[in-house]
């Protein structure tokens, strides 16, 4: 996220707190919004609540891709980071 060269997430608001997939689709306080959206998805394409997933799980689920790959796009998570310059 923020083209970051590591895996911290938010060190000015949130540190300590790292780029994990749990972090970032559940918890990322930037992407409240699209996580509900996401999760709502979820519930309705699987009847399962999102405290019952494994984000491995989710990925894995066919049914929760069209959710997920929305997730992805609206919060450009899958975006690679430019190349970090050399000083």
């Amino acid at each position: 996220m923020d083209n970051r060269p590591d895996d911290q997430c938010d060190p000015e608001n949130d540190p300590g707190t790292h780029q994990t997939r749990d972090h970032l689709f559940k918890y990322y306080y930037r992407w409240k919004d699209q996580q509900a959206v996401l999760w709502e998805r979820v519930k309705e394409a699987t009847k399962r609540a999102e405290r019952k997933w494994r984000v491995g799980d989710l990925l894995a689920d066919e049914r929760c891709s069209p959710a997920v790959l929305d997730f992805l796009q609206s919060t450009h998570a899958g975006r690679a980071a430019p190349p970090v310059e050399e000083k």
